[in-house]
């Protein structure tokens, strides 16, 4: 088997893999990972294209390709992973200080019910088990209504 081949089929199923660990999973974590398989798998096809079979030296504009986006990728990585971590942060804050039966404003949607609680806390939703009787009605805690919550 050819390098050229190696390096291709490798890369082509690296990428492959990673696109349906990007689809099929739900963690954020996870999907970061995928993504950068995915990317380790283009860098692998490109360095197998860059392969001259004649014997000549590979293309240097290829391999300077892939040296860059290694260094993209890095900083990249770093930087989806920094908002993962704040992302969770404000989501356990959120959770930590509304509670269950948390009462929010009112923004006029109603949480997808695929959203996890602390999703549609952390997105301003009402909460879903919250019954609105009219669109423009708002949410109110009790330090900002009355005895029973809302607007006077």
């Amino acid at each position: 088997m050819s390098p050229e081949l190696l390096f291709s089929l490798t890369g082509l199923g690296l990428c492959c893999l990673g696109a349906v660990a990007l689809f099929s999973q739900r963690s954020l974590l996870r999907r970061i990972l995928a993504v950068n398989i995915c990317g380790s798998g283009i860098f692998l096809l490109m360095i197998g294209t860059a392969y001259d079979p004649t014997g000549g030296p590979p293309d240097p504009v290829l391999h300077a390709l892939v040296l860059t986006g290694i260094v993209i990728a890095v900083s990249i990585t770093a930087f989806a992973l920094a908002l993962a971590t704040r992302l969770s942060d404000v989501t356990v804050q959120q959770h930590r200080t509304f509670g269950r039966s948390a009462r929010l404003k009112y923004t006029g949607y109603e949480a997808p019910g695929c959203l996890p609680e602390s999703a549609a806390l952390l997105n301003g939703y009402a909460p879903l088990n919250r019954q609105v009787s009219t669109p423009g009605e708002r949410l109110l805690s009790d330090e900002e209504g009355g005895e029973d919550g809302h607007e006077p």
